[in-house]
């Protein structure tokens, strides 16, 4: 980019390139344009102008890297404080004839980038329909553009490393699975999406019983250890290991009034 500061050769006249000072004229004190600019825009628009009396006709040679290399900046804050300054008409942007193939390259670049997320789209939306088949959830005919847009949004935020975390955890979830019909729509909302991945559909853990293994809590343990003795009547295929088994399922109060009945008996 050649950056051309304007009417430059109205306000600096110079014999020779590159003079120790240059013209700033008063008139820039009452410029409401120039001080409705940014601080940073302002400070930096002096800084050019004299970047620009190094040469004849006041332009700088691919623009952003030699303000940012000279003024010891990046060229992002460059860019941030030079762009306002072109908008108001203070310096303008000039291409020379081997800048002429820069927008097609950007052009393929953008392409190129747009292909990629579109393929990403495409391959989240078909793990979905793959997930609600085998979960019963309803399954998305299309993706439309406001389905795309926001699936864009969510692989933006959280990658596609995100989307398989949410498949996987959703997949997992007895609510989201039995007791509510997931949808793309729903899931493709931010809050939702996030309480999703940050586990607020997780599988609750099940009480534990004396030796830590998990046990359905509503079961009637009180009758089924009553009376029972070593080697009686036990259901194992139901009820898990025996009272008097290390690996049993009864809990530890039940357990521990059964051990001291045979104690007591």
């Amino acid at each position: 980019m050649i950056l051309r500061a304007k009417k430059w050769e109205e306000f600096q006249h110079y014999k020779d390139r590159d003079p120790p000072w240059i013209k700033l004229h008063k008139r820039m004190l009452d410029d409401r344009v120039f001080h409705r600019l940014p601080d940073a825009s302002r400070a930096l628009a002096p800084m050019v102008w004299l970047l620009c009396s190094e040469s004849s006709d006041g332009t700088i040679k691919d623009a952003v890297a030699e303000i940012s290399f000279r003024l010891r900046m990046t060229e992002k804050k460059a860019e941030e404080a030079l762009n306002p300054l072109i908008e108001a008409g203070f310096f303008i942007v000039e291409q020379d004839a081997s800048a002429a193939l820069a927008p097609c390259e950007q052009d393929a670049t953008q392409r190129e980038r747009q292909s990629r997320d579109r393929e990403e789209e495409e391959g989240a939306f078909a793990e979905f329909i793959k997930a609600a088949g085998k979960h019963g959830w309803p399954k998305p005919q299309k993706l439309d553009a406001a389905r795309r847009k926001k699936l864009r949004a969510r692989l933006d935020e959280h990658g596609a490393a995100g989307w398989q975390v949410m498949l996987g955890k959703a997949s997992a979830s007895d609510f989201l699975c039995s007791k509510f019909a997931l949808t793309l729509d729903w899931v493709l909302e931010p809050k939702n999406f996030a309480k999703v991945i940050e586990g607020n559909y997780d599988a609750k853990s099940q009480p534990q019983n004396a030796n830590g293994a998990g046990m359905p809590p509503s079961e009637p343990w009180e009758q089924r250890v009553r009376g029972y003795k070593p080697g009686g009547f036990w259901k194992p295929n139901d009820w898990g290991p025996p009272p008097e088994s290390p690996s049993t399922r009864v809990p530890a109060p039940i357990l521990a009034a059964w051990r001291q009945q045979g104690a007591d008996a």
